[in-house]
């Protein structure tokens, strides 16, 4: 009976049978290395988007160095001081007693200070989604630092305002915050370790 069957299929409907068998092999095939190409494509985004997300958070934290840096510099430049007078006061001074009135240029550059740790704030916004709490809580650090800082600043204006103050212990630590940048640089050191530890923890995904 089924060979009597299979005499009954003309050799075109085997042809077609065939075709579709081809067809479904062909389809299945395809289907796998779609898949397969999807899974890799996925694999080389989230690997981009590792290595984007970890160069910004380095990018933000080098900013926020280098703006410290500008706060704890000395202000020993007069045009310096001049310029940060006029992008306060937006005018020129109308003597140069005028200049003293405030402390111009460390305001500037606390003001640039506050806008990198913006940006360091968004970074790490990222960097809480993609990588684990260990990279944020070694970020976090720099905050302690930044409050150290604030508090000698206004220690700082507060015994150049009282002159009683300035052979005070506090000021003279407040001082060593401020404008150390020796060898012997703890803080300076602090914010160098912070970045150091950072980097390890990011290694495999910036090399």
């Amino acid at each position: 009976m089924l060979s009597c069957g299979l005499e009954n299929i003309s050799l075109l409907e085997i042809f077609e049978l065939l075709k579709n068998i081809l067809l479904g092999i062909t389809g299945i095939v395809g289907s796998i290395v779609a898949w397969r190409g999807l899974n890799t494509w996925k694999r080389q985004i989230s690997g981009e988007h590792q290595h984007e997300t970890a160069m910004k958070l380095l990018r933000s934290l080098i900013e926020v160095r280098s703006r410290i840096k500008d706060v704890r510099r000395s202000i020993d430049m007069t045009s310096e001081h001049y310029d940060a007078f006029k992008e306060i006061e937006g005018r020129e001074p109308a003597n140069s007693s005028e200049l003293d009135q405030k402390d111009y240029l460390r305001i500037v550059r606390g003001k640039r200070l506050n806008d990198a740790l913006d940006r360091l704030d968004v970074a790490k916004i990222d960097t809480e989604i993609v990588f684990d709490a260990l990279v944020i809580s070694e970020v976090e650090k720099i905050s302690k630092f930044i409050a150290k800082l604030n508090k000698s600043i206004m220690v700082h204006n507060q015994a150049k305002m009282y002159p009683a103050y300035l052979s005070s212990d506090e000021n003279k630590k407040a001082y060593e915050v401020l404008y150390s940048n020796g060898p012997d640089d703890v803080y300076g050191q602090e914010i160098e370790l912070i970045i150091k530890n950072v980097r390890e923890l990011l290694k495999e995904f910036i090399s």
